[in-house]
């Protein structure tokens, strides 16, 4: 009875133990990584900046809008060849001018934070 008990116990003990190292670092075979990125989205002709511009980050739908000083906040996880891409358009019409939409695409340095400024064109009448 007493070595029944022991091996329960034990089985019990390392499942524990499993699951707070997968709460603190995750799964074994996982290969994203969370990064910060932040920036700031300014008129190429002005260099004001520019409000609501939509910044997807990795072809995701989601989406985080610039704020009335053109700065974004939020995290994104690396693909597993590390490329981020960054998408940057104008989605409300023209509240703040019109504004050519650009991707730019590039492989930060594992495990750093990401602050990018960005220069958008006007669109021509």
């Amino acid at each position: 009875m007493k070595n029944w008990l022991a091996k329960i116990i034990g089985g019990i003990s390392l499942s524990a133990a499993l699951f707070v190292f997968e709460a603190c670092y995750g799964t074994l075979g996982g290969k994203s990584i969370d990064i910060l990125v932040q920036g700031q989205v300014v008129s190429k002709k002005t260099g004001n900046s520019i409000e609501g511009i939509a910044v997807f980050a990795n072809d995701s739908i989601a989406y985080q809008l610039t704020d009335s000083d053109g700065r974004f906040t939020f995290y994104t996880d690396l693909s597993n060849d590390y490329n981020l891409t960054l998408r940057f358009k104008d989605i409300d019409s023209t509240l703040n001018g019109k504004f050519k939409n650009v991707d730019t695409s590039f492989f930060p340095k594992y495990n750093k934070d990401i602050y990018i400024k960005v220069e958008l064109d006007e669109v021509e009448n």
